[in-house]
């Protein structure tokens, strides 16, 4: 015969089951519904977008945390010869415009930074209205990866790879994607272990892995 299981015991696991659910709290920040990515070349309705924080870090291997400290539009020139990948890729020789974006970091989720590190992004101009109009002195969180060709790191997921994060260390998606939208205001912290998660999850079988 089976033991009834005490009521308060059952209060306890029902309680303990609704600790665990987290009320979505309201984005403050602009957020952008043409989340188009030129990694994925998709432009879909925020609500059929099925882009997750684990695509982001499957397609880029480093993220930061950094304030903006300044801006400049600059030109880069593709170095490679006739018969490189790069030529094969169709990216144009000529000299190209870049909006550079200065960022000094102040915590890193991926990649080999430290503290005081000022690191160049650079977003391609088609993406301009897709992403925050950044501002200096103001806090986000990157997800990039290097590009040899324009010897910068690089931003190619619009909005969907951009996050504000507030004064007091909470963290809100530029992006309204609607599962990117789950993680409205998480903690640094709390962000970070959702990173390192989706990094133990995917292992070395990432495509920016695969890339390098």
């Amino acid at each position: 015969m089976k033991k009834a299981v005490p009521v308060f015991l059952m209060l306890l696991l029902l309680l303990s089951a609704c600790s665990t659910s987290r009320e979505i709290p309201e984005n403050p920040y602009q957020t952008f519904s043409d989340s188009y990515s030129l990694e994925l070349g998709t432009n879909l309705a925020d609500d059929d977008d099925p882009f997750t924080l684990v695509n982001l870090v499957n397609y880029n291997p480093s993220s930061f945390i950094g304030t903006l400290v300044d801006h400049e539009s600059i030109t880069a020139v593709v170095e490679h010869g006739e018969n490189s990948p790069q030529n094969d890729m169709g990216i144009p020789k000529e000299p190209f415009g870049l909006d550079a974006y200065y960022f000094e970091v102040t915590r890193a989720l991926e990649g080999d930074f430290q503290p005081g590190d000022v690191l160049m992004v650079c977003i391609h101009p088609d993406m301009k209205g897709h992403y925050p109009d950044f501002q200096a002195g103001e806090s986000y969180l990157m997800f990039v990866e290097y590009n040899t060709i324009t010897k910068a790191y690089m931003q190619l997921d619009g909005a969907r790879g951009i996050f504000y994060v507030t004064e007091d260390g909470f963290v809100y998606p530029s992006s309204a994607n609607h599962t990117l939208r789950q993680l409205n205001g998480l903690t640094v912290d709390e962000f970070d272990k959702e990173v390192q998660k989706a990094i133990q999850t995917l292992g070395s079988d990432r495509d920016c892995l695969k890339n390098e």
